[in-house]
């Protein structure tokens, strides 16, 4: 923009406006849908870890998670069983139980799951680590909860498969015994949810609230909104950020092509996308907390290095965008050209590393 003086207006769509309202508020106002109810955890008798018989009547009036592991598993036992154990200690304040049913029973025996319940820590009265007779456990797990569980064909072991195949899902289960969820272990955003849909179950459960203080209570229950589900924010921060960045690149041809009006439309409405962006953002964070990085090695410094740079860039866009948009509103062109040329990199690197950061943080 070289003219000094030209004044130019232009109308936003009050249609396109409202459309996007709209989608914002429909979205971040949505009450969560009951969970869904699956099948009946059918009768069981295993032992746990402190040769105790456990049968489904000692877990009803309860809420509870399972999962299904093995001591001598090298694979994804480890991180099943690590995440349980935070499950343990993020749901302390619930009356929740954690159950771990041995796809290896023959060889997990109550001393060998004692000493691996003590390795992660559990708490014996909270969790238990059931074993039985191989074939028993296995239909439990087939039939009762719909999962797989196989030993390995030969070609399996050549691969570097486990000694035992099956399931890494964490299931829940509530004070009736009725399956509520499936959770795929290794999935962050679905590791959340399981935590808030399980404290909200717990809590309409007489007597399941937990011993904690009113102040812990309090705390999660902030964490744990009772009415929004938080699991859709961060796509929508995402989906956010990549509509940011394409108003951005558009706005930025459209000027090339010296067409004013197009190019002013464009980048309010990255303005626009981008304050609804920061609403959705804290809001998700003041509830949720941080989502820690699961990955090691190399991809971890880059992750950071990513995440770092957008963070400190990301407080300088709006003021920028501001600015910039207040002196082309002004008729300063030249300014507002000489800002542009600042604000218009900081901001695209902003919106696409939003992006980015999302699909390494939770589909990576």
């Amino acid at each position: 923009m070289s003219k000094k003086n030209t004044h130019f207006s232009f109308r936003i769509p009050h249609s396109l406006l409202t459309a996007i309202f709209s989608i914002f508020m429909t979205t971040s106002l949505l009450a969560d849908q009951e969970l869904p109810r699956h099948a009946q955890v059918p009768e069981f008798a295993f032992t746990d870890q402190n040769g105790r018989e456990v049968i489904l009547t000692n877990l009803k009036g309860k809420v509870w998670i399972a999962d299904f592991i093995f001591t001598r598993c090298q694979g994804m036992c480890p991180m099943l069983t690590g995440r349980m154990a935070s499950l343990q200690k993020k749901l302390e304040t619930f009356n929740i139980q954690f159950v771990s049913f041995s796809v290896d029973p023959e060889y997990d025996t109550p001393k060998i799951l004692s000493k691996y319940a003590a390795h992660y820590g559990a708490d014996h009265e909270r969790w238990f680590f059931l074993t039985g007779r191989k074939q028993e456990m296995w239909n439990f797990i087939t039939e009762g909860f719909s999962l797989g569980v196989a030993d390995p064909t030969p070609e399996d072991l050549k691969a570097g498969a486990e000694p035992v195949m099956h399931s890494a899902r964490f299931v829940l289960v509530d004070a009736e015994g009725k399956i509520r969820g499936y959770y795929d272990s290794s999935e962050p955003v679905q590791f959340e949810q399981l935590i808030i849909d399980a404290s909200r179950l717990a809590s309409t459960v007489p007597g399941t609230a937990g011993t904690g203080s009113p102040n812990n209570l309090s705390n999660l229950s902030r964490n744990v909104p009772g009415t929004v589900n938080l699991s859709f924010f961060p796509p929508l921060n995402a989906g956010l950020n990549a509509t940011s960045g394409f108003l951005i690149v558009l706005g930025f041809i459209l000027i090339k092509q010296k067409a004013w009006t197009g190019h002013a439309l464009c980048m309010c409405l990255a303005l626009l996308v981008s304050a609804l962006f920061l609403i959705s953002y804290l809001y998700y964070h003041y509830h949720h907390g941080s989502t820690p990085f699961p990955h090691h090695g190399w991809i971890r410094p880059v992750y950071f290095a990513i995440l770092i740079s957008h963070t400190i860039l990301a407080v300088t866009v709006l003021p920028l965008a501001t600015v910039t948009l207040y002196q082309a509103l002004r008729s300063r062109f030249e300014k507002h050209v000489k800002i542009a040329k600042i604000t218009f990199p900081v901001w695209l690197y902003v919106s696409i590393t939003g992006v980015v950061i999302y699909w390494m943080l939770y589909r990576m």
